[in-house]
């Protein structure tokens, strides 16, 4: 259940696209050989979007990721490339940081991010730039973390 529960949040986050989600439920009930969870039939079947509206007691709720797993996939997701991508990251980070722990260095990132896009001279992709490397390797580890429950 936690398992689906993850994908499930994963696939909310944009990891997972619809057609990976159900490739990875078929995975799971075969490799289940008869124990496995109604809900991976129902999530084979009907996918991703159809069972995140079903009730609890029917389909297994989204996990809710915390500020710096939701970081943590982004980041790690990120097209460094695209210039576009790059900005959706600014904004949501800027966005998302308000009102979470400062001592967190993400949150705190977000925060100046969210400082610099406050001044007509300010330019929240200097921050970006300037500290983006530091908070790499921190979140590929709760990256990792988090995909390794599924295996």
């Amino acid at each position: 259940m936690k398992k689906i529960s993850t994908v499930m949040a994963l696939w909310k986050e944009g990891y997972f696209t619809d057609a990976e989600v159900i490739a990875w439920a078929d995975t799971q009930i075969l490799k289940a050989e008869g124990g496995f969870d109604d809900s991976l039939i129902e999530l084979s079947l009907k996918g991703p979007t159809y069972c995140e509206n079903l009730d609890s007691y029917v389909f297994p709720k989204t996990r809710k990721f915390s500020f710096l797993e939701r970081f943590a996939i982004k980041l790690t997701t990120l097209d460094f490339t695209s210039d576009e991508s790059i900005k959706q990251f600014i904004d949501w980070t800027s966005r998302e940081a308000m009102g979470e722990d400062l001592k967190v260095p993400e949150v705190l990132f977000g925060y100046l991010l969210e400082e610099e896009s406050c001044y007509d001279e300010g330019n929240p992709l200097n921050v970006f730039n300037s500290e983006i490397d530091a908070l790499k390797p921190r979140c590929q580890i709760v990256f990792d973390e988090i995909v390794s429950e599924l295996n």
